[in-house]
């Protein structure tokens, strides 16, 4: 019986181990993909503006 319960135990904490590195591993790439969207964008305004002002001069 003690055999089964540590069994048990070990299952339990290495599923919440693995629930929790999966929850950061997708956090963490939520986040790089919000930033690297930003960036993306905040690149494409500053080339557009600068089109605009080449084509304007």
């Amino acid at each position: 019986m003690r055999l089964t319960v540590r069994l048990l135990m070990r299952i339990y904490q290495g599923a919440s181990l693995s629930w929790h590195w999966s929850a950061g591993v997708l956090a963490t790439v939520v986040f790089g993909s919000c930033c690297a969207v930003k960036g993306f964008m905040l690149i494409i305004s500053a080339c557009t503006g600068f089109i605009t002002s080449v084509a304007w001069a």
